[in-house]
């Protein structure tokens, strides 16, 4: 591969996890910058890599998605076990940037879609955040501190994020109404929302309304806006001194009885438990 000045020069920078390292959800394990002219061919990780491209345009191809074309500024995913191979587009150079990285955490976001082996490019990716969070993983990462592995970790989380969110996808009309609808629970925690009464004000089939729910939330609706009265109802017990019926009633229970035995389900503890530990009044 050839490589050049971009700026600064070039930067490859490689560290194996050792002790404590191994077990943490996020490890950065390489970090650089570059100009290339050439591509990489026929090659499997054994861990993750972010590859942004600032600037030019080529070409990403991998098992599991096939073949893509990259046009600054984009993104791409590579994954372990996945054999791939990208760069420019013939007698031209492109400059990016990338980083590898391994842990739980890095699986837990692949099993959950948020990075996909058969969606791995995100075009579009001109997120002006993207260039400073990979500027904190490089400090973090030369830095020989005891807190340096992790706060390189904590900066690569927040550029997966914004990378993924730099992903723009064309939502149809249904699914905006039930994002409408969804949103409008956060505004009725004080009430008992029928799910049909939501999905007619809102114009949208119950069933589109529960599949949005899940693909954003993992919860059906009425899970959610039980959530949602349930951490309304925390609020209240730690900053007011309403009695527990008042605060079943102001989340929408007109049984108090029924709110206690539901609150220590889903939270481990009673109402009255709760405000002890954690009541700011």
């Amino acid at each position: 591969m050839d490589i050049s000045i971009m700026g600064t020069a070039a930067i490859a920078f490689y560290r194996t996890a050792i002790g404590n390292e191994r077990s943490q959800p996020l490890a950065v394990t390489g970090f650089g910058r570059q100009r290339i002219s050439s591509d990489i061919s026929g090659r499997t990780l054994e861990n993750y890599a972010l590859v942004w491209i600032e600037r030019g345009q080529g070409w990403l191809e991998t098992a599991a998605s096939g073949r893509h074309v990259i046009a600054a500024p984009a993104v791409f995913f590579l994954f372990p076990g996945d054999e791939h191979a990208y760069g420019p587009d013939r007698d031209t150079q492109w400059d990016e940037r990338w980083v590898l990285f391994e842990g739980t955490l890095a699986n837990w976001l692949e099993q959950h879609g948020l990075i996909e082996r058969t969606e791995p490019h995100i075009p579009s990716a001109d997120d002006p955040e993207l260039a400073h969070l990979f500027g904190m993983v490089h400090t973090h990462l030369l830095k020989d501190e005891p807190s340096s592995g992790a706060m390189a970790a904590a900066a690569l989380h927040l550029l997966i994020l914004r990378a993924v969110n730099a992903r723009k996808s064309p939502v149809a009309e249904s699914e905006r109404s039930a994002d409408r609808a969804l949103r409008a629970l956060r505004t009725r925690v004080n009430e008992d929302v029928p799910l049909d009464m939501l999905a007619n004000e809102f114009d949208v089939a119950t069933v589109t309304l529960r599949r949005r729910c899940h693909e954003i939330h993992g919860v059906s609706p009425k899970a959610l806006h039980i959530r949602l009265r349930l951490d309304r109802a925390k609020y209240l017990l730690a900053m007011t001194d309403e009695s527990i019926q008042a605060v079943a009633a102001g989340v929408g229970f007109s049984d108090h009885f029924y709110f206690s035995r539901l609150f220590a389900k889903r939270e481990g503890c009673s109402p009255s438990e709760f405000r002890r530990r954690n009541q700011r009044v």
